[in-house]
């Protein structure tokens, strides 16, 4: 691919940017300190414009992919030295190249067939307006805190990948670029949060994982998210990408590393000492083998593989026993959930019908706690753990069905879909990551990017059989062109 991009003449431009960023950078090196400060800004600007061109040029399913994975570090990026505020965050710019690419038809995605649309793409819009306009009603449109939360946590980002998913991996060969994303992703979550349990903290990068004063669970496998149960769904939805790669790659080399990652997230999803990820992890992953004739005779030797892999960590990793032990008797985070969960309803009750407006419960919910007998009156400063309830107590009834109607049309709409037979894994990969999904998301506020867009863009991946066009046999499904001897279409 390589060779491809560098012969093409357009793409003389990114290597002319990158040559003059490299000698801004030797210029900023060698001139004195006090005026070495322009030159890495132009090496930055440079770089930064070289890479938008590449990712604008090249097929989407390229940049959001990398944007999907780079959405793992959303929210941190300034630890690492680099902006993340507004759409500055390498993740968000991605993804908004891969999208504007294929709506406007850039150069990667010429000839590409229309945007599928039906019923769960109404409803998703009907979501957003809804949700946009309470956010306006309520003056947080505009809040940091109030903005973000609509693209992330509401998801909206996640709305217009599922839209635009079917037409960005509309062919095999785009599906391996974003399956192969994923593998790679688990291998770095996946040791990431082994280093973290066994204390090996040389390997633990970035460094602002192990930062005690940043993000929370710092004595558990946190990843780069610095949140346990963020990291243990993108640790289960990775086991499920390897899975799926261990099964359909051809190459033996291949599937033995797939096995690898899928081994390291599976211990990983342990490692989080999370109950919601240990019980929506089991429960996806027993529903989606239960769901598919062919997969129950694998139910068995699954739980059995998963008990030995428990067993295995805890006799191998010391301490680890003592400490799930530990979080299994752990109240205060029950404490919080009960707290949160029964202001939220009684904050409901108050105003069922259209909210508190978006971005409300933090400043609105403190006269709606109250002492239970048998709860200490703890978790009043946390948010709820569960996003159905949030959702309905800042939009209300309306606005919360209509969020759950638009995702339920989305996501489960791509599980019962009849596709073609190549697409069957990624059926089965939805619904596990879906159930663990729903499981979580009434235990945990939920607020992070890459589990919430990923749901609803793994969907669109699988309802992309519906964008394919009709097309002359022996002949490229997006270009039209004839297809090479063992390319895939």
């Amino acid at each position: 691919m390589l060779r491809r991009l560098t012969a093409q003449p357009t793409h003389r431009i990114v290597g002319t940017l990158l040559l003059a960023a490299v000698i801004a950078a030797l210029l900023g090196w060698l001139a004195p300190a006090a005026i070495a400060k322009p030159f890495f800004i132009l090496v930055g600007v440079l770089a930064a414009a070289a890479g938008a061109y590449l990712f604008w040029s090249i097929d989407p399913a390229w940049s959001i992919s990398a944007g999907v994975a780079l959405a793992v570090f959303n929210g941190n990026w300034s630890h690492v030295g680099l902006p993340g505020g507004a759409g500055l965050a390498p993740d968000r710019a991605l993804l908004a190249l891969g999208i504007l690419s294929i709506l406007v038809r850039g150069p990667g995605a010429r000839n590409r067939p229309a945007v599928p649309t039906g019923p769960a793409h109404w409803a998703l819009v009907a979501a957003a307006v809804y949700a946009i306009g309470s956010a306006i009603w309520a003056g947080t449109v505009f809040d940091k805190a109030g903005g973000f939360l609509l693209i992330d946590r509401f998801t909206l980002m996640g709305f217009v990948l599922f839209t635009v998913a079917p037409v960005a991996f509309v062919t095999e060969r785009q599906r391996q670029i974003f399956l192969m994303t994923l593998v790679g992703l688990g291998a770095y979550l996946g040791s990431q949060a082994l280093f973290q349990t066994i204390n090996a903290d040389a390997l633990v990068f970035p460094k602002y994982i192990l930062d005690p004063s940043i993000g929370f669970h710092v004595d558990r496998a946190r990843g780069p998210f610095v949140e346990a149960e963020a990291n243990g769904l993108a640790l289960f939805a990775c086991t499920v990408a390897a899975v799926i790669a261990a099964v359909t790659w051809k190459r033996s080399g291949a599937r033995w590393i797939a096995v690898i990652v899928a081994g390291l997230c599976a211990a990983g999803c342990l490692f989080t000492l999370s109950r919601a990820i240990w019980i929506g992890s089991v429960v996806g992953a027993m529903v989606a083998l239960a769901a598919f004739a062919e997969l129950r005779r694998f139910i068995v030797p699954v739980m059995t593989g998963a008990l030995l892999l428990v067993i295995t960590a805890f006799a191998m990793v010391p301490g680890l026993q003592e400490k799930a032990s530990a979080r299994r008797q752990s109240k205060l985070p029950v404490y919080s959930r009960v707290n949160t969960n029964t202001a939220a309803i009684n904050m409901i009750e108050d105003k069922p019908l259209l909210g508190f407006g978006w971005g409300r419960y933090s400043t609105e919910s403190l006269p709606y706690f109250w002492q239970a007998p048998n709860t200490p009156l703890f978790g009043t400063t946390a948010n709820v753990h569960n996003v159905v309830l949030l959702n309905t107590v800042e939009l209300g009834l309306v606005g919360a069905g209509l969020w759950l109607l638009a995702v339920l049309l989305a996501v489960g709409g791509a599980v019962i879909a009849r596709g073609p037979p190549e697409l069957r894994p990624w059926r089965i990969g939805l619904l596990a990551i879906a159930v663990q999904f729903a499981i979580v998301l009434n235990l945990t506020p939920l607020v992070y990017v890459f589990p919430n867009i990923l749901l609803l863009l793994w969907a669109g991946v699988t309802l992309s059989w519906r964008a394919r066009p009709a097309v002359a046999p022996g002949r490229d499904v997006v270009a039209g062109r004839p297809l090479a001897r063992g390319s895939a279409g």
